[in-house]
């Protein structure tokens, strides 16, 4: 039976070249994509050739690629630090939509205080046949401290506000992605659009729920939240990638079924 034994930085295959730098879960506990990468064969690393002379990355390349990916060239090979993950905590937290200004300004105030790299969150934000939701997505990575260190966040999280129900149960990081996965149906049109800001506050939290009330009937809309914190926000003197700091990464989806409104997602 497949087992899921560890988890792979994400965000270091792109069309053919490597260097992106991956913001979303788990980057907190383990770093940004291209901070993983820890060894690269390229392909015409100052010049491409027509017989495409295949080429170790030394000296400063590595370092380059680190942010600059395919822009020195076509990159073949690619060695990474992997995790080992063989159980997590993972699941979601549902609260009510009218205390979601509440629920995120103290998960503010949590992040402003400083919480544990190994605490890995995202927020989510749909309309349905069931009206406005707002949910937390909870993982923690390392399962010798899930009962402890774990357990210990994720109370502070439940308190925020009046949960309605949660989905947390340990899993393998392959499992709960695909739970998630199978959640998502196969759209045929889909406008997505992105937008960042440094942190949550008043001001930004009245527009957020301002502009989630005012969703469209008409499409399934949804806005996923990258939460960024811990190790990917520390400087990496081995890396090109310079931005570092914590801040919420907003994904604005909009799906339907028919393209006679798909313009309602660029809307």
């Amino acid at each position: 039976m497949p087992r899921s034994l560890g988890a792979l930085p994400r965000g270091l295959l792109y069309g053919g070249e490597r260097g992106w730098p991956e913001c979303s879960v788990p980057g907190d506990y383990v770093g940004l994509g291209v901070d993983n990468i820890v060894g690269a064969k390229i392909v015409g690393a100052k010049i491409v050739t027509a017989t495409g002379d295949l080429v170790e990355a030394s000296g400063d390349v590595p370092w380059a690629l680190r942010r600059a990916g395919g822009n020195l060239g076509i990159i073949a090979d690619t060695k990474v630090q992997v995790y080992p993950m063989t159980k997590i905590q993972a699941g979601f937290m549902v609260y009510p939509w009218e205390e979601t200004s509440k629920v995120l300004k103290g998960l503010q105030d949590l992040l402003d205080a400083g919480v544990s790299d190994k605490l890995c969150i995202q927020a989510g934000f749909s309309k349905g046949d069931w009206s406005l939701g707002m949910a937390l997505t909870y993982i923690w990575p390392k399962a010798e401290t899930t009962g402890t260190e774990g357990q210990e966040w994720l109370q502070k999280l439940k308190d925020l506000g009046t949960m309605i129900f949660d989905t947390i149960h340990e899993t393998t990081y392959k499992d709960f992605q695909a739970s998630v996965s199978d959640q998502i149906s196969e759209p045929v049109y889909v406008s997505t659009r992105h937008v960042s800001i440094e942190k949550f506050t008043e001001k930004t939290l009245a527009q957020l729920t301002s502009v989630c009330e005012a969703m469209p009937d008409e499409a399934s809309c949804t806005i996923s939240v990258n939460i960024l914190h811990g190790k990917a926000t520390k400087p990496k003197a081995s890396s090109s990638f310079g931005t570092r700091k914590p801040l919420i990464m907003f994904h604005i989806n909009a799906v339907t079924d028919e393209d006679s409104t798909e313009k309602i997602g660029v809307e």
